[in-house]
């Protein structure tokens, strides 16, 4: 009987650092590859890193252009 108690409790903690090990990876490996996307209302995608939202203004940090600043009004949606 209580080996068969530490097989279970032993099979459970196997289980469960496997899982922790597994939610470490997903992260790890979704985080490098993230990216804050700004649609705006003309279509077009903007993808970078949010800076800063300021009054009317939205400052995204991109790759390939540097700071760019995005008027409020103009943006249908954040994907951040």
């Amino acid at each position: 009987m209580f080996f068969n108690v530490a097989c279970k409790a032993l099979n459970k903690n196997r289980l469960k650092h496997l899982l922790y090990g597994l939610i470490a990876l997903i992260t790890w490996f979704s985080g490098s590859a993230v990216a804050d996307s700004v649609w705006m209302k003309n279509g077009d995608k903007i993808t970078g890193t949010l800076v800063v939202k300021v009054t009317d203004k939205v400052v995204i940090n991109t790759s390939y252009a540097g700071e760019i600043k995005l008027n409020w009004a103009d943006i249908l949606s954040i994907d951040a």
